[in-house]
């Protein structure tokens, strides 16, 4: 069907259109949409790696300072009496005078790097054994304790997530009660 329109006393025919989007239109923008979309998502799952990455190194540096602080702890309460750093380096052991006051106990902190990754604390007071690190996702991949002088003790634990990147943490304990 025509229409005439009257414009400025001339006849123009015109056409009348129908509305709504063709078939191969909709399909044009849907694959702009797709391109510009895949554009974008690939920088934020990049980023989302990055993210997990260091997430991981922040939750082993965290388990691996819990431990260090508890040593630290130990070693401040400790009586200074046979200060005894394993034969292998991966162990400590503080004697603590035990809660009930009368008695000494020992501390014993020990790195099991390797096999299990662990970071366990022995207390013979208590009778009980605390896991600091557990080896399932943190793990202990290097400890080792030096005695530098009868007062102090330098400390080294490297801890990863698994399949992350090792993190090292040292600290030095000085021991006020050391004979």
């Amino acid at each position: 069907m025509i229409l005439t329109v009257f414009i400025s006393g001339h006849c123009v025919p015109r056409k009348r259109w129908s509305s709504g989007v063709t078939l191969v239109e909709f399909l044009v923008a849907f694959l702009i949409a797709g391109i510009a979309l895949f554009g974008l998502a690939i920088p934020f799952f990049s980023e989302r790696s990055f993210w997990r990455q260091g997430d991981r190194q922040v939750e082993a540096q965290r388990d691996a300072q819990v431990g260090l602080r508890a040593m630290a702890r130990s070693a401040r309460t400790s009586s200074g009496h046979n200060l005894a750093v394993g034969a292998s380096a991966n162990s400590i052991t503080f004697n603590v005078l035990c809660p009930n006051g009368v008695t000494f106990g020992t501390r014993r902190f020990t790195g099991t790097p390797g096999g299990s990754g662990q970071f366990q604390m022995t207390d013979s007071c208590s009778g009980r054994t605390t896991t600091f690190i557990d080896g399932n996702r943190s793990e202990v991949t290097a400890f080792q304790v030096t005695a530098v002088t009868s007062q102090l003790v330098r400390v080294q634990i490297q801890v990863t997530q698994k399949g992350e990147k090792n993190e090292l943490l040292e600290t030095e304990i000085y021991l006020r009660n050391a004979a």
